[in-house]
């Protein structure tokens, strides 16, 4: 490359073969491009930079989130020990002591981790708490006596404070001493009394337990069936079934005390 000056002309330059030939002048200067080379494209450059490709002179729009505010980002749940991040696209310069990308959920404090237990770091507080059921207590009396071939059963329906979203479960006593006798042979009679259920709440349905007395010679059963909670009442038929000898109900109308548990 050659340079001429003059007072009277600006400098210039020439470009000079190997053989020392002038291969532009400034009466026929030589025609250079300046287009630049390369496969990037602006989504591969941080904004606002510039900078050339095979198409020319192009500005970057990466973003870049280095000093900005921090960034949320979507993550991918439900999946045992980890969380999957969905990273926006962009420029996060590594050691970053801004942290500015960051996964959020509102449920992820101490107070929803067990004491003891660690999560991503966080060290739980949670002790739990303690369950005490509310218990009510009624008294009702049977409303109806019927037999049934070898069952005797007694009617009963209560009004009961209207927990059926929260029941769970009775406790019934019933039979005080005189209410009913068993004959379960010539002469041996069995006075029945104070005899107690518990019902329990299973899959929306009251399910009680079962009792039996035997005698050797005789046994009975006593039960508890149709039993059910609706609107504030609860029905259910209390059944004797004796295997032999004659059971007898002096009070046709006896009381029972229900116990409510709910919660």
């Amino acid at each position: 490359m050659g340079a001429h000056s003059s007072k009277r002309y600006p400098i210039y330059a020439s470009l000079v073969d190997e053989d020392g030939n002038i291969l532009g002048s400034q009466a026929n200067p030589l025609s250079v491009s300046g287009a630049g080379a390369g496969t990037a494209q602006p989504e591969h450059v941080l904004e606002p930079h510039t900078f050339t490709n095979d198409e020319g002179e192009q500005t970057g729009t990466m973003t870049d989130y280095t000093g900005q505010p921090p960034v949320q980002a979507t993550y991918q749940g439900g999946i045992p020990t980890e969380v999957r991040i969905e990273v926006p696209t962009g420029y996060y310069k590594a050691g970053n002591p801004d942290y500015p990308l960051f996964a959020f959920d509102a449920n992820f404090v101490e107070d929803n981790i067990k004491q003891g237990v660690s999560i991503f770091g966080l060290n739980g507080s949670y002790t739990g708490g303690t369950f005490a059921p509310s218990q009510n207590t009624i008294q009702t009396n049977a409303t109806a006596f019927n037999q049934n071939q070898s069952d005797y059963v007694l009617l009963f329906n209560a009004s009961v404070p209207d927990v059926n979203e929260n029941l769970l479960g009775l406790s019934i006593t019933f039979m005080t001493d005189g209410d009913a006798a068993w004959e379960y042979e010539t002469g041996k009679n069995l006075n029945v009394t104070a005899m107690s259920f518990n019902v329990m709440v299973v899959n929306g349905g009251l399910v009680a337990n079962q009792q039996t007395i035997d005698l050797g010679s005789a046994s009975m059963v006593f039960n508890l069936g149709n039993a059910g909670i609706s609107g504030g009442t609860l029905s259910f038929d209390v059944v004797f079934t004796p295997s032999a000898g004659t059971f007898t109900i002096n009070n046709a109308t006896p009381m029972i005390n229900v116990d409510i548990w709910s919660y």
